[in-house]
């Protein structure tokens, strides 16, 4: 449930416009549903900017 709703609200939150920012955010919604927390902190700094 929570990546149907997290992605829901990414899309409508970046008003469902695919540029870099929305790219970025599904990348970190979907970095934390395969990798947890863990790979949200192995990210590079420029992924984890917002």
């Amino acid at each position: 449930m929570f990546v149907i709703h997290g992605l829901y609200y990414v899309n409508r939150s970046m008003k469902w416009e695919k540029n870099d920012d929305w790219y970025r955010m599904q990348y970190l919604v979907n970095q934390l549903f395969f990798s947890g927390l863990e790979g949200l902190r192995a990210l590079p700094e420029e992924y984890r900017k917002s």
